[in-house]
């Protein structure tokens, strides 16, 4: 039964070839377990993958090389990977180089520390295969050579190892449990977990299943704090550790919300806003973002940045979108003294910024100075228990978005004018306006 990539070579791991084996410091303290490595001109780029199996024995592996000659140019080492023949990932482990016959990097070595079942066939993939060395003498299969010893010798040997971990989704929410997915030997009898300050967050001793030598661990965990997380996971069996990996995770106040993930898939959320708390207010700054990313989606069409009267944007991260949206009109409920870029603002101003933003996206010949006049009609729908609180200026904002389902008001039927515009609300507006503005609402 032949491979995607057929593999003629077959190799026995009974007794070692001894022709042209690698050799550097290190390496030779490992036995040499099997090698199609040969005297003869190599060629890139094999047909096949080497394969082999353990008749004999089971067998630690301490070591897997391949070689990669690439007319003597060598190659930036990348990863060597190992499978059985049903396709199932034994492990893949990133190589180091080392150098032959003059050239560098011509050597890539991976320590596995695995043991391989008895009576099993294998096979191992380069990641770089148009640069790996083969030739006829090889059956067309790429060079490689395992160093090991049978396992019954092996007691006390195998060590830790963790392949890879993981959380199943990039984003979490905070309180609920967390699905972390690990593959490590069968070395390993707990899995740790580390915080940012190398503190130990959790440990794990169960809810692994086990195929071969390949221990898949599948363990949940509850975040207490929201945040962007660079957690650091070990294996352990008994006083030794593995090598460590780090996996990452945001985790977010509260689940989000439809619209926002529609937002985010058209595109609507700006850079600034992309790992943010969207608890928090809204800045007049991100706002910008926003309202500029929203416009410019809508119209397919990139704008100028204009001087702005702001003298406190200079070096401020988001300068060229204040620009953009003050050029447009978007910001001209915000005296000019009295902007801060950094700084939130209410719902009621929110409303008026977005009024704004849909006069330029619905009326031809608008600019900043004419934008506001400009008139969006309405019919509302019903009036807000708090309508006293909304100003003069706000009003029409205010029951336009909301009679047309563009804005939402807060509990008891009150709109809370003075309350801060979040994040979330901004881009759910944002989200409404763009569903409207393209049919789509």
């Amino acid at each position: 039964m032949k491979k995607p990539i057929v593999i003629l070579l077959l190799v026995s791991l009974i007794a070692a070839f001894s022709l042209a084996a690698a050799s550097a410091e290190g390496i030779d303290s490992y036995p040499l377990l099997a090698t199609n490595f040969n005297v003869y001109g190599v060629k890139n780029l094999p047909e096949y993958y080497p394969d082999f199996r353990t008749d004999k024995a089971a067998f630690l592996v301490q070591a897997i090389t391949t070689y990669h000659w690439n007319g003597g140019r060598g190659a930036a080492p990348g990863s060597i990977s190992l499978y059985d023949w049903d396709d199932n990932l034994i492990g893949s482990w990133q190589a180091t180089s080392r150098g032959g016959s003059g050239a560098k990097n011509v050597y890539w070595d991976v320590f596995p520390n695995i043991v391989l079942e008895q009576g099993k066939k294998y096979y191992i993939i380069d990641s770089d295969p148009s640069t790996w060395s083969a030739n006829d003498q090889s059956g067309g299969a790429g060079f490689f050579e395992i160093r090991g010893i049978e396992a019954d010798s092996a007691a006390g040997l195998l060590t830790p190892s963790l392949v890879k971990v993981s959380f199943t989704s990039d984003t979490v929410v905070k309180g609920e449990k967390a699905t972390i997915k690990a593959v490590t030997n069968t070395a390993v009898d707990t899995l740790c977990m580390y915080a940012e300050n190398g503190s130990l967050v959790k440990t794990w001793s169960s809810g692994y299943t086990d195929k071969g030598d390949v221990r898949t661990w599948k363990v949940k965990y509850s975040f207490k704090s929201a945040g962007n997380r660079a957690l650091t996971f070990m294996g352990r069996s008994g006083e030794a550790e593995s090598d460590p990996i780090i996996a990452r995770v945001t985790v977010q106040e509260q689940r989000q919300n439809k619209e926002v993930r529609q937002a985010k898939e058209h595109g609507l959320i700006p850079d600034c806003l992309q790992d943010a708390d969207l608890t928090q207010p809204i800045t007049a700054a991100e706002f910008s973002a926003l309202a500029v990313r929203l416009f410019e989606e809508i119209w397919q069409t990139q704008e100028i940045p204009e001087k702005t009267p702001y003298t406190n944007i200079a070096g401020h991260p988001q300068k060229s979108e204040i620009e953009k949206a003050w050029g447009l009109g978007f910001l001209n409920p915000i005296k000019a003294d009295s902007f801060n870029p950094d700084a939130g603002f209410s719902r009621a101003l929110l409303a008026r910024m977005y009024c704004n933003v849909i006069r330029a996206c619905e009326y031809d010949g608008f600019t900043r100075e004419n934008i506001d006049r400009y008139s969006l009609p309405y019919t509302a729908t019903g009036r807000f228990a708090d309508e006293a609180e909304i100003s003069e200026a706000a009003r029409d904002s205010v029951y336009y978005l909301a009679s047309n389902g563009l804005m939402d008001g807060a509990a008891e039927n009150r709109f809370d004018p003075a309350g801060a515009a979040t994040r979330e609300q901004a881009i759910i507006v944002a989200e409404r306006i763009f569903a409207m503005e393209t049919e789509d609402f």
